[in-house]
């Protein structure tokens, strides 16, 4: 088929790319606790989110969207 240039346009935006990390944890309760140590985040502020996180039905491993809201306060 024809290639419809009103159907199908470049993207105008540039997203970083994504970032696969392999945890030494060996269930989801350790692994979420060493992703959220590696990156410095509130393990708390992350349970509780309105972002985007998936546990694999497996238990095998999880998907989360990053978002610096995550991060904790400053201690000042």
């Amino acid at each position: 088929s024809e290639f419809n240039k009103k159907r199908y346009w470049s993207s105008r935006q540039s997203l970083p790319d994504v970032r696969r990390i392999i945890l030494r944890a060996e269930n989801l309760n350790d692994g979420l606790r060493e992703f959220t140590e590696y990156f410095g985040l509130d393990l708390f502020r992350l349970l509780k989110s309105k972002y985007e996180f998936f546990a694999f039905p497996d238990g095998s491993g999880f998907w989360m969207s990053y978002h610096p809201d995550l991060v904790p306060d400053p201690p000042f």
